[in-house]
């Protein structure tokens, strides 16, 4: 009798645990790891490159349809997101689902677009060619996480505010070449390649900020050899122009000038 009575009551008590469990996965209250819904504002801001109808001197910014965007919580993916399509730039909206644990006022989310991970080796020198500069528009954001309503799954976050992680400059050469080479301490080298012939103009994105010696090692598609150097200070997110001069000999040290902010051709901010 007093071992049917045990029994009994551990029933109850397993019952009434159960019960709890239940309710408490189904409010999934703050810092709770589930699957979460975001709608995430963007301000006007840097997004990808697109070639400007008044001939090259700006570069304007553009959304694309379903735009890619990684959300990390950390160093740990959390969501494969999409930021919806605009054609003149500016603000946009970025859905998906994201995972992992978050709290009101303290979470945070680092957004990327197109990808965390970086790669300028190969260009082609157009703007929106297949390795032009426009695939080569490195962006990311922090936005601090403001809500989390774990009965509706859905997780709000402030406006996020994109920045570059790269500027952009058109060289224009003093020979025209079908490939070129370019070096600078702190980056890997940059090879530039045009789709077909040679051309003095080449649109190349820049990992780099601040002052660097960059050496440019020009080839002709008869494999001709030329080369030049010059000084840059670049910031991220500006757009600039360069002349360069390009010699057969290897000594150019006496040709080297300055181009970016505090040289002879001052970045221009990029137009949004």
């Amino acid at each position: 009798m007093i071992i049917q009575m045990k029994q009994a009551g551990w029933g109850v008590l397993l019952a009434a645990l159960l019960t709890a469990c239940t309710s408490e996965s189904t409010d999934a209250p703050e810092g709770q790891a589930q699957s979460w819904h975001v709608s995430i504002p963007v301000d006007v801001t840097a997004t990808r490159s697109v070639y400007s109808p008044d001939g090259g001197a700006t570069l304007k910014s553009k959304w694309n349809d379903a735009q890619t965007v990684l959300a990390y919580n950390g160093e740990t993916k959390v969501g494969d997101l999409t930021a919806a399509g605009n054609a003149s730039g500016g603000s946009t909206t970025i859905t998906g689902e994201i995972s992992g644990t978050y709290t009101a006022g303290s979470s945070t989310l680092t957004l990327y677009s197109p990808s965390k991970d970086t790669d300028y080796t190969t260009q082609d020198g157009t703007v929106d060619g297949t390795n032009g500069i426009s695939s080569k528009d490195y962006v990311t954001a922090t936005v601090g996480v403001t809500a989390v309503d774990g009965s509706s799954g859905l997780l709000s976050t402030g406006n996020a505010t994109f920045q570059r992680r790269q500027s952009f400059t058109k060289f224009t050469f003093s020979e025209a070449v079908h490939q070129v080479v370019i070096s600078a301490d702190g980056m890997n080298d940059i090879t530039v390649t045009t789709a077909s012939g040679n051309t003095t103009e080449f649109y190349v994105a820049l990992p780099l900020e601040g002052a660097k010696l960059y050496t440019f090692v020009g080839t002709t598609d008869a494999s001709v050899a030329y080369y030049g150097q010059k000084n840059g200070t670049l910031t991220y997110g500006k757009y600039y122009t360069a002349s360069v001069d390009m010699l057969k000999e290897l000594d150019v040290t006496a040709s080297v000038s300055s181009w970016g902010d505090g040289g002879a051709l001052p970045g221009e901010d990029l137009i949004y």
